[in-house]
Formats: C-alpha cells, sequence, structure tokens
C-alpha cells in the first residue's frame, strides 16, 4: 500500500528492489526459471526507476500484479516442493515494455541537451592508431 502512495519514494523502491533481486539471485542457484524469469524482469524495471525514470500508476499496478503472482509461484512451491507450470510471459512482457517505453521518454527528455549547436560542442581530436612497442625494464 505505502508503494501506491508515495511510488517515488527511494526508501520503498529500494526494498523492493532488493526483495525481487534476492528472489532472482536464489532461484538462480534453486533451479527455479520460472519464479527467476519473473523476478528479473520485475528487478529490471525497478532498476530503471532507481536509475530516475518516473513511476506511473500503471507500473506500480504491474509491480504489485507482479509481487502477486511471485507469491502465488512460491504458494504453490512451498505445497508441492516444485515450481508449478507456466511461463508469465503476460507479466515479463508488460513489465519489458515499460522498461522501453520509460527509457524512450528519458532519452527523448534527454534529447534536445545532446543536440546542441556543434559550435557549442567541445572539439575532440581523432585518436590515432599506432603500434604497441615493448617496454625496455632493464632486465
Amino acid at each position: 500500500m505505502r508503494f501506491e502512495q508515495d511510488p517515488n519514494n527511494a526508501k520503498i523502491l529500494d526494498n523492493i528492489f532488493r526483495l525481487v533481486h534476492t528472489i532472482k539471485g536464489t532461484c538462480g542457484f534453486l533451479g527455479l526459471p520460472r519464479l527467476e524469469a519473473l523476478a528479473h524482469a520485475g528487478e529490471t524495471l525497478m532498476g530503471k526507476f532507481r536509475d530516475g525514470m518516473p513511476v506511473t500508476a500503471e507500473a506500480v499496478s504491474l509491480i504489485l500484479g507482479s509481487i502477486d503472482r511471485i507469491k502465488e509461484i512460491l504458494g504453490g512451491l512451498e505445497a508441492t516442493e516444485t515450481e508449478p507450470e507456466g511461463t508469465d510471459q503476460d507479466l515479463i512482457v508488460k513489465l519489458q515494455e515499460l522498461v522501453e517505453r520509460g527509457m524512450q521518454a528519458m532519452s527523448a527528455a534527454a534529447a534536445p541537451v545532446a543536440s546542441a549547436p556543434a559550435a557549442l560542442a567541445p572539439s575532440v581530436k581523432p585518436v590515432e592508431q599506432g603500434t604497441l612497442v615493448a617496454a625496455d625494464t632493464g632486465t
């Protein structure tokens, strides 16, 4: 609930990121590919939020839905001692799309700075290609 009320709170973002990161790492170790794939997609989006990508209401709903699915998978794992069947592509694709849209929006916002006139850009000399020469170490 706190995430819904304050989605840009760095502490809340860090806590969710660490939770999903820990689940992902544990899944790799235990051989749980379904849970690992979902956690990885969630971790990627949470990482982008930590890097400054704006958190939208759609993203909050998707993250919370992903956490609910992770809980479902963990419940099935606990009940049967095996990872439930499934791929979770419905959520994974949406998580990946949000990352892409967020990155495009961040790039577009930064584009005016990058398109400064050439006269204002610092001059950079091209690096000449050289030849490696063995150093005389005196030994």
